[in-house]
């Protein structure tokens, strides 16, 4: 877990202090070899190559008449979340998920908001961001809309991210 910022400006300020100690006979103690060994190793494994990964949740709009545009949908949230994911971020995006599984739910199951809206802000309560894919007809969903408004009482980030940005996966 990564350490809150003011005990990390804290911690690093001990570790100065240690590093000054050690080359000074007068201040060095067996301390400052210790909080040096532990600091290496903070930086080493928690911190830098184990610090808990930014979790973002994409919203796009996913109902359409036409297959062809569901399909479009579902290619542009899941090559943005995969774009998301090389660049170090923990990506939930309910279109990527909910495709794949929708081929193996029973046909009794309805696709529609009742069944998937309380499963999907329980993934949005667990995420730092949600990040708003504007594709067409983005600003028409009753899902998106739902999903921007259960962030904005949560107080997480949201970012919109533009069809002009979402161009670069094209295909």
């Amino acid at each position: 877990m990564a350490l809150p910022h003011l005990l990390y400006k804290r911690w690093k300020q001990n570790v100065e202090n240690a590093k000054k100690n050690r080359q000074t006979p007068f201040g060095y103690s067996p301390d400052s070899d210790a909080i040096i060994e532990i600091d290496k190793l903070l930086t080493d494994y928690l911190i830098e190559e184990k610090a808990p990964l930014t979790k973002v949740y994409i919203a796009a709009p996913f109902k359409d008449p036409s297959k062809h545009i569901v399909r479009q949908r579902i290619h542009y949230a899941t090559a943005y979340s995969a774009d998301l994911m090389v660049k170090g971020f923990n990506v939930y995006s309910p279109l990527s998920v909910g495709a794949q599984l929708m081929e193996y739910l029973p046909q009794s199951v309805e696709w529609d908001h009742d069944f998937w809206m309380p499963r999907d802000f329980q993934w949005l309560d667990m995420c730092n961001e949600l990040h708003v894919l504007q594709l067409p007809g983005w600003d028409r969903s009753t899902g998106v809309e739902q999903e921007i408004h259960h962030a904005s009482l949560e107080n997480k980030k949201t970012v919109y991210i533009t069809m002009n940005e979402l161009k670069q996966y094209d295909i």
